[in-house]
């Protein structure tokens, strides 16, 4: 288990449930997807011997609230967390603000991105299902800095994962004000992926509706991919053009279903967690104008898991998995996060337990250099 410590005293202690801004089940297990993979590549699979850990270094950018309320800072409330992994401690982050959660930095390190509210916000915090979480923008923190600027306060039924580019330009994916009804019925926070906005704010604080999807993340300073219905898209800012990337041959992909870029933007990870799968594709020539080149370099299998990070060197991936027992992942995950090699898709021998923390409310949203 890790060292757990506060990162700062002057943590604020005020916060909403992240349900309240993010309506991602992250145990919904529902879609029916089938991908057209542009290459076949090999397989790994967790049953499999694992990989040495001396290598591995970073910090993993968490959202994590206690199952015990007597250990929680506030109940009911999730926090921010900077995990580092060599060192195996847990620090909470303090951004200034009256809270912040689903945090992810630039690869240069110079800006970060959240969720929260500002100290002066007049929301009414004893009733978390109406709170409109607000987008923020940290720079300088490559060199320890708090400049802290409030983005948009665009009113949203959820707001899902900001992040930043090198430029301090932000996308983030938001699920207007009467949302639909979840895919299945079972899985209340489960939604289809176009059922989002996928909203830009430019360094002069314009904020535009791109397209619709999930999870977009920035390949370069212009260029992002995100999922929609059918499959993965990429999209061009200066041209406002998009082209799939990874089309599905059947079924409808749900906002259970997640990526992540490397900062080179070479690989990129697909978590599917109701197949046990986590694809790992090779990706080059994002500036053809008929979008980038991709290549599967193969699958990890038998993973159930959401929430895939590249390392910042791109040789490791850091999954945050459930049971693979479907009627266990309902009452009890045993959620905890896994490492695998992205070169021979073999696990690591380190791992992460996380089964004193909700998994409903667990968030692995970056990996960041030291």
């Amino acid at each position: 288990m890790f060292e757990e410590k506060t990162h700062s005293s002057s943590l604020k202690r005020s916060m909403v449930t992240v349900a309240a801004l993010l309506c991602i089940g992250a145990v919904g297990l529902w879609f029916s997807s089938f991908f057209v993979l542009p290459n076949e590549g090999g397989k790994g699979t967790a049953e499999e011997s694992t990989l040495e850990t001396s290598d591995l270094t970073g910090e993993l950018v968490l959202t994590l609230i206690a199952k015990d309320r007597a250990a929680q800072d506030i109940p009911g409330v999730p926090q921010g967390y900077i995990y580092n992994v060599q060192r195996d401690s847990l620090e909470r982050i303090d951004n200034g603000t009256l809270f912040s959660l689903q945090h992810t930095y630039s690869s240069n390190g110079i800006y970060a991105a959240f969720l929260g509210l500002a100290n002066d916000s007049q929301q009414d915090l004893s009733a978390p299902g109406s709170i409109n979480a607000h987008v923020f923008l940290a720079s300088n923190t490559e060199q320890g800095g708090n400049n802290v600027i409030r983005l948009s306060t665009e009113e949203s039924f959820a707001k899902a994962v900001p992040v930043v580019s090198n430029t301090g330009e932000v996308l983030y994916s938001s699920l207007p004000q009467g949302n639909p009804s979840a895919i299945d019925p079972r899985f209340s926070n489960v939604t289809r992926a176009d059922w989002w906005e996928i909203r830009h704010i430019a360094q002069n604080g314009d904020e535009r509706i791109l397209t619709h999807g999930t999870y977009p993340h920035w390949v370069n300073d212009t260029t992002f991919v995100y999922l929609r219905d059918d499959g993965m898209y990429q999209y061009d800012t200066d041209s406002n053009e998009e082209h799939v990337l990874i089309p599905l041959r059947a079924g409808v992909l749900s906002s259970s279903s997640m990526i992540d870029v490397s900062d080179d933007g070479s690989l990129i990870a697909w978590s599917i967690a109701d197949q046990g799968k986590l694809y790992v594709f090779e990706a080059g020539n994002w500036e053809r104008s008929e979008g980038a080149e991709v290549r599967t370099r193969g699958v990890i299998e038998n993973t159930y898991g959401f929430w895939p990070v590249i390392s910042p060197n791109g040789r490791y991936i850091a999954l945050q998995t459930v049971s693979t027992v479907y009627e266990d992942t309902l009452t009890n995950p045993q959620p905890k996060i896994e490492f695998f090699s992205t070169h021979t898709l073999q696990p690591l021998s380190k791992q992460i337990d996380l089964d004193s923390f909700e998994q409903l409310q667990m968030f692995v949203t970056d990996w960041k250099r030291l």
